[in-house]
């Protein structure tokens, strides 16, 4: 027997016919048996089987007489090869039709096939000609040699000969009635409606109408009375199921249920077929309770399973649906009865499933999607964000198994997008959100029109575009997430059980719009929306928690702006009800108490002395609320960052304590991403000034040393999360073979942890690519929980309590062995200069003039001058505007330091300076009167810079363990001669180089990479055995992607991702002889994002950078003097004199006369 299923038209007539189940019967030629065996597969070709081809050729064909007295002939030929290096056996198929009894009929399809292995592949080609006589007027298809060379044409040719011979010569064996009487066979009929159902994927609507007629005229030949009648009822059922799937129309489902219903009824219990129709029964009465929500649906559901699954064959696939359609509807009943048993229940039979549908079962996918959306749901019930990731991972293999193309792989993106969606709301990792757009949308793309899962995927993108509007405020994501989210509401039915969830949705989003236009019409609608939602799920629905929430939130926010009472009742009536109903425990019950926290601040605000106690109650609301387990660090982070703002705004005593839980949080958000500019991304998005305000607000309890402590804390973040994956444990493994193992393990873990946050994945949009890098996030994930349980077992330690916690002041005094070190902390609420000596607590200096406005403005002239001038050109001009700021630097900021400083610091002594906020684009070292008589500061002390005090603190500490390397100079220079990125060429490049060679003294090895030798890995590899390095060339900063500033070397760059991962633990020294090296990021400028701070991170003590464009003339000079100082034989190559030899290497361009912009360029960082 085979399938075959063609659409022909026959002679001129225009009429269609169908032909389908075609019975041929085994054919006997010579003694020989051979059978054939067709049957159509997904992609509409007819592999063919033919087994015991032995015997002489043969040929037969056979006659189909159909409506209006045409006829169809099948003709089928079999020769055995021809040639010895013939591939197989050579087997042609033909399709003719015509009028009955013509001569020449018309040929519609002509096609012919390779056997191999006992194996062929039909492809067809349309004609229209007649069919000739003899030639060779058809196709042979062979296995092409890997290299495309075509089949042995000598063979071809044979072959043609002898399949030509015997053409001509077929004649008919057979004859079959097929004309649409009640003689069709019943069995056609039905197989005929089975395939077209499993082509209708592809086909649409028209093959599922096809199966609906086949199965009309079986109705006819097999009537209620026959004991088949079930199986054409539960083939209708499918077919009303299928057309449902595409159209929507609720009315195609009510069919297939009344259908199932009555194959249910019809089929005898012990029918071999019927698991397969309870099986299907249970499918469709799931869909109908999704969309319904009638509970005796559900019920039902599991009653049919309960019947099937003991009349299945294990491991067969109705043993694998069966537990598929268990595992989907114990998640459905979670929903309704929030019991997490029925989700466990859930997972543990997908995973059988699983067990079943091994990888290479089509269906495998679809099982993996259901376990995955399980997941999902087992971490919205605990939290568990583990469990998370593994829906997440569950999604990648699906979709690798099965990259989406058809509309039903939509239903993967779309469950992977609000997987993803949920981990950036616990995480804040914002990679996270951007792919849940990505898939959504992807997803929705896939889907046609009507389709019943689009307006679900439009609900999933308005809502993940909601939560990208709340973190950067574009409207164009506000406006497209309303106009989803009200086209998904369009097509939820009324009574679907997700509809609550969509009336949520746009309520936030009219809410979001709302705080960015300020249309009070949005926020009324938007409370209306929430209203809905609540009213359509009572208490003890899972959802009930959020939307109380969700409800109590906009009325609080229309109080605000009201004042109307009846808001402010209403939201603390619904709040209260979510502390009183909702167990601890509940994820939604940290946003309760978040809510909870500004009802109590508003109501207080309206009667003060009604409500004494209550602003005190609303800060420990915050409290709770930025601990709660169920937030995630995002969410406690914003709970935390609002509690700073309420404390501060109404002077509150837990503003201090506010601030240390907000820099805690931060770091565990941090901690939690797995790449350096995601981290940098997140920390953009927080206020620039958290430590400064910090700072200031422990100065105004008294706390100094606190203040300090802060600054240390909130700045510096990104280096520090890097930094302590470095830090050396040898007295750790001082303490025996534990210690030592302890020790071990720490290292090993912190090593892949940092390769992981600085090794950045190029953009791709393959899903192999993106299921590779979500395996990447998941295993830094999960070594960084072991590297949080290490560190925990570390602090168990006697001696090893605080080892890498927060550093206490008691020794980041150690910063100042050296001499005072000045911190500037620069804030809305004060301005101060906290000086840092070995002993004591900070003295505090005010500087009340040092407003960030002041400063900015400052910031800003500075960098228009050097902008918009050129040092040959407008050098008077230039120096003047220079100098202007530099004296104003010395009032505000600079002379009421000096002052502290002179009594007890000697002139010609060693400082540091580590500026905050908008100090850190100003050059505070260079500030003086510059007037005759008048105080300068590069006159007064040897500065240098500091970002944090931790860095002064290591760049002066010997790393135990680190590798022995003998002093020895590398000096680097590109001199960009074709000017690449419109860069002026360097001239002095090479002369500067040359000069420093000669001043290395002759006992020191020293190498040059100069112009094509200087490529980045070049000198990655020699800064592996130098010590000193000296870089001549073009500095770039990027202000989007600070990390992604470089050294214009030759070929290509080197990033400061690169300079980062290069752990050089035995490098003393650097000078970067090059513009832009000591300029960080203005978007976070605490953070110190610059490239002389990357090599100060990479291990370089002491540094020499820049902090704007310098003149290509004097790096020959400066480096003379630096180097001549440096190389002294008495000084031994000391790299903590830099700092001095730069100071008389700049006071020698003064004695030159070389104007000011030109000297201060050039800043020492480190020790």
């Amino acid at each position: 027997m085979f399938h075959f299923k063609q659409k022909i038209q026959l002679g001129d007539s225009g009429d269609d016919y169908r032909v389908s189940l075609l019975k041929i019967h085994p054919v006997v030629v010579a003694g020989a048996h051979t059978e054939l065996h067709f049957e159509i597969d997904a992609n509409g070709c007819i592999p063919i089987l033919l087994t015991r081809t032995t015997g002489s050729p043969w040929a037969c064909a056979y006659e189909f007489t159909m409506d209006a007295d045409p006829k169809l002939i099948l003709q089928l030929h079999f020769e055995p090869p021809v040639t010895p290096n013939q591939p197989g056996s050579i087997g042609c198929l033909r399709i003719m039709s015509g009028a009955a009894g013509s001569p020449s009929p018309k040929k519609h399809e002509i096609g012919s096939l390779l056997f191999q292995a006992g194996e062929l592949t039909l492809q067809m080609s349309e004609q229209d000609e007649e069919i000739p006589d003899s030639g060779s007027d058809f196709f042979l298809m062979t296995d092409d040699d890997d290299d495309g060379e075509e089949a042995d044409e000598v063979a071809v040719n044979e072959s043609q000969k002898h399949i030509n011979e015997i053409w001509v010569s077929c004649t008919i064996s057979a004859r079959t009635d097929l004309r649409l009487t009640e003689s069709w066979d019943y069995e056609h009929l039905l197989s005929n409606s089975e395939l077209s159902l499993t082509r209708a994927k592809d086909g649409g609507i028209p093959e599922i109408e096809d199966a609906k007629s086949y199965l009309q005229t079986a109705a006819k030949v097999c009537p209620l009375s026959h004991p088949d009648h079930f199986r054409v009822m539960a083939l209708l059922a499918r077919a009303h199921f299928a057309a449902f799937g595409r159209a929507g129309t609720i009315a195609y489902l009510k069919e297939s249920v009344a259908h199932y219903s009555k194959a249910t009824d019809l089929c005898p219990k012990t029918h071999p077929l019927r698991s397969s129709v309870l099986i299907g029964y249970s499918e469709v009465l799931l869909k109908n309770f999704k969309d319904w929500g009638q509970r005796r649906d559900l019920d039902k559901v599991f009653d049919l399973l309960a019947e099937a699954l003991p009349l299945c064959l294990s491991g067969s696939e109705d043993h694998a649906q069966t537990l598929h359609n268990l595992g989907v509807a114990h998640a459905v009943i979670f929903a309704q009865d929030g019991h997490v048993d029925d989700l466990e229940k859930s997972a543990s039979y997908h995973k059988s499933v699983l067990e079943i549908r091994t990888s290479s079962h089509p269906d495998r996918p679809l099982s993996l999607y259901s376990l995955a959306e399980t997941y999902t749901k087992l971490f919205e019930n605990s939290g568990d964000l583990a469990k998370l990731d593994t829906a997440i991972q569950y999604c990648h293999e699906a979709l690798s198994l099965s990259p989406p193309q058809r509309p039903e792989d939509s239903l993967f993106l779309a469950q992977l997008g609000s997987a993803c969606l949920q981990r950036y709301t616990a995480r804040g990792d914002v990679e996270d959100l951007d792919r849940s757009i990505k898939f959504q949308r992807e997803a929705l793309q896939l889907q046609r029109e009507g389709l019943t899962h689009r307006f679900a995927a439009l609900g999933n993108l308005g809502r993940a575009l909601s939560t990208r509007f709340e973190l950067r405020r574009d409207i164009v994501d506000a406006e497209e997430s309303v106009k989803c989210l009200q086209q998904a509401l369009m097509f939820y039915p009324r009574g679907h059980p997700e509809r609550p969830l969509v009336f949520s949705d746009r309520g936030r989003a009219l809410l979001n719009r709302y705080s960015l236009r300020g249309d009070m019409e949005d926020l009324t609608n938007s409370i209306r929306d929430f209203g809905e939602a609540l009213t359509l799920c009572g208490e003890g629905h899972p959802w009930h928690g959020q939307f109380l929430y969700n409800l109590a939130d906009a009325l609080l926010i229309r109080f605000d702006k009201t004042r109307t009472p009846r808001d402010q009742k209403s939201a603390q009536r619904y709040l209260e009800s979510g502390r009183l109903v909702l167990h601890q425990d509940d994820p939604t019950m940290g946003l309760i108490l978040f809510a909870s926290a500004r009802e109590h601040l508003l109501r207080a605000a309206g009667q003060p002395e009604i409500w004494p106690n209550l602003v005190d109650e609303a800060f420990l609301l915050y409290e709770k609320a930025s601990a709660h387990p169920t937030l995630g660090a995002r969410q406690q982070l914003a709970a935390a960052l609002s509690w700073v703002a309420a404390a501060e705004e109404r002077k509150h005593p837990s503003s201090l304590a506010a601030y240390k839980q907000t820099f805690v949080l931060l770091d565990k958000q941090l901690n939690v991403v797995s790449d350096v500019l995601t981290r940098h991304l997140i920390r953009k998005q927080l206020p620039t000034n958290l430590a400064t305000n910090a700072a200031a607000c422990a100065i105004d309890e008294g706390e100094n040393d606190v203040a300090t402590e802060l600054l240390e804390q909130g700045r510096g973040l990104l280096w520090m999360q890097l930094t302590r994956l470095r830090t050396p444990i040898e007295d750790l493994r001082k303490l025996g073979p534990e210690g030592a193992a302890l020790a071990d393990r720490f290292e090993q873990l912190s090593k892949a942890l940092e390769a992981g946050a600085t090794t950045i994945s190029e953009a791709t949009s393959s899903e192999g690519a993106e299921a590779s890098k979500e395996r990447n996030a998941q295993r830094y994930r999960e070594m960084s929980e072991r590297w949080e349980e290490t560190l925990a077992e570390i602090r168990r330690v006697p001696g090893f309590t605080h080892f890498l916690q927060a550093t206490p002041y008691s020794n980041l005094q150690d910063a100042a062995s050296a001499g005072p070190v000045i911190m500037f902390n620069i804030g809305q609420r004060r301005s101060d200069a906290l000086i840092i000596s070995e002993v004591g607590v900070p003295n505090v200096i005010p500087l009340p003039q040092a407003t960030p406005r002041t400063l900015a403005s400052l910031s800003s002239d500075l960098a228009n001058t050097l902008r918009t001038t050129r040092a040959v050109e407008d050098e008077k001009y230039r120096t003047s505007q220079v100098t202007r700021v530099l004296r104003q630097l010395w009032d505000i900021v600079i002379s009421p330091v000096v002052q502290c400083l002179s009594p007890t610091v000697k002139p010609g002594s060693r400082i540091w300076l580590c500026p905050t906020a908008e100090l850190c684009s100003l050059p505070i070292h260079a500030a003086g009167q510059y007037r005759k008589g008048g105080s300068n500061l590069p006159d007064l002390f040897v500065c240098s810079y500091t970002p944090t005090l931790s860095a002064l603190i290591r760049a002066r500490q010997n790393h135990s363990g680190s590798r022995e390397v003998r002093p020895a100079v590398l000096t680097i220079g590109e001199r960009n001669e074709e000017a690449r990125g419109g860069e002026a060429t360097l001239v002095s490049a090479s002369s500067e180089l040359e000069g420093v060679g000669k001043l290395v003294p002759a006992n020191i090895p020293h190498h040059e990479l100069l112009d094509s030798a200087a490529t980045p890995e070049g000198v990655l590899r020699g800064l592996q055995d130098h010590t000193w390095v000296h870089i001549a060339c073009h500095g770039v900063q990027e202000p989007s992607q600070p990390f992604y500033s470089h050294f214009l070397l030759h070929h290509k760059p080197l990033r400061l991702l690169d300079i980062i991962q290069a752990n050089l633990d035995h490098v003393k020294f650097a000078f970067t002889s090059a513009c832009h090296t000591a300029v960080g990021d203005k978007n976070t400028p605490d953070e110190v994002i610059s490239l002389a701070a990357a090599l100060q991170f990479a291990g370089f003590r002491s540094v020499v950078g820049t902090t704007w464009g310098m003149d290509d003339r004097d790096g020959p000079d400066v480096t003379k003097t630096f180097y001549k100082f440096m190389f002294d034989a008495a000084r031994n190559m000391d790299h903590t004199e830099a700092a001095i030899a730069l100071s008389a290497a700049t006071k020698a361009m003064k004695k030159k006369g070389v104007p000011v912009d030109r000297r201060v360029v050039f800043i020492h960082i480190g020790a």
